[in-house]
């Protein structure tokens, strides 16, 4: 056996200039254990990801089936014009005072036992077309009487009758129904044409009075038309709106929106709406009973007040129409805003 020095000995089994000997067996313990305790905590390392990964993978699951639920059922709310409405009625423990219908709906009991020439002249009363038969006579006088002063042949206006002016309108409405309120007059009282026409008034005669018909008193016009636009004929618009509200009770439900009755003439409120079938026309607010569609109360539009840009008008003129059917005893229960359909009084070219 090789002798080693005690110099070697010391330099081959120390580990620094001032490190203790350690046995290599004790070494070769510890690097063992290190290994073990490294591989543990790898191992839980991997556990903990791999059960994070599926937590997350449970999460996203779930969000994703409530995102499908989601889009399955229908939305309950949906904005339109700047108004919320919901799909489906608040639920309520107690009805509100204010929706108590305490009447009885449909038509009075005045007009229950009437014809419908009856519930007509309850409508468009006596007193209305005695108004505009006065009125009528007048601007015809006017005219003809001008008309004699530079001619040498004199002419004589026959003055138009109440029944002429039920008659006039019945032409009106009867064009309407058949779908020729857009025909020229000369095409209705043709001899292959509906004969009712021509049964009920002559054809110069029936343009005589939609020339010279007229609705309000000329000589305060210029006076009304500074605080009101629509004065040739507020006063028949006011009474029409009086007598819609007092032959009909409404139903519990009840719908506001406007129509545009086709109207090209010189007015100040013509108004152009592209989306309408008519485009050109008056704007008038109406609120009908949801169920039939029968006019209660409207509001004619003569444009914006001053200068100031209308907003909301919707609100606005549901308001408006709330205020006037208070003050004609109407009871309100529940407004939707929706469209609805009516008779649309026809105007015929001359």
């Amino acid at each position: 056996m090789e002798e080693l020095s005690i110099a070697e000995f010391e330099s081959n089994n120390s580990d620094g200039e001032d490190g203790d000997w350690v046995p290599n067996i004790m070494l070769e313990h510890e690097v063992s254990d290190n290994d073990d305790n490294v591989y543990i905590s790898d191992k839980e390392n991997e556990e903990e990801v791999e059960a994070s990964q599926g937590k997350n993978s449970d999460n996203e699951r779930n969000d994703k089936k409530a995102v499908e639920a989601q889009e399955a059922e229908p939305q309950s709310t949906y904005i339109a014009k700047g108004i919320v409405w919901n799909k489906i009625p608040s639920q309520q423990n107690k009805t509100p005072f204010r929706n108590i219908v305490r009447q009885r709906s449909g038509p009075s009991k005045s007009t229950e036992t009437l014809s419908i020439s009856d519930i007509f002249l309850k409508i468009f009363t006596v007193e209305m077309a005695d108004i505009v038969t006065r009125h009528t006579n007048k601007k015809a006088f006017s005219v003809y009487s001008s008309l004699n002063l530079n001619s040498d042949s004199k002419r004589e206006w026959k003055p138009v009758t109440v029944q002429e002016i039920y008659s006039f309108m019945a032409i009106l409405i009867c064009s309407g129904v058949n779908n020729s309120n857009t025909d020229h007059v000369s095409d209705v009282w043709h001899s292959s044409s509906y004969p009712l026409y021509r049964t009920t008034m002559g054809i110069n005669r029936f343009r005589n009075v939609m020339r010279f018909i007229r609705f309000d008193d000329a000589n305060t016009r210029m006076q009304r038309k500074i605080t009101d636009e629509a004065a040739p004929i507020r006063d028949i618009w006011t009474m029409l709106n009086k007598n819609l509200s007092q032959i009909y009770k409404p139903t519990e439900n009840l719908t506001v929106d406007e129509q545009l009755y086709p109207f090209r003439g010189r007015t100040k409120f013509t108004q152009y709406i592209p989306s309408k079938p008519a485009k050109y026309g008056i704007k008038i607010w109406w609120v009908c009973d949801a169920e039939n569609a029968f006019p209660l109360n409207g509001i004619i539009y003569t444009g914006k007040t001053g200068h100031i840009r209308e907003k909301n008008q919707e609100l606005l003129k549901n308001s408006q129409l709330r205020t006037k059917a208070t003050a004609s005893s109407l009871t309100w229960v529940q407004i939707n805003q929706e469209n609805y359909t009516h008779l649309n009084l026809p105007s015929m070219k001359t």
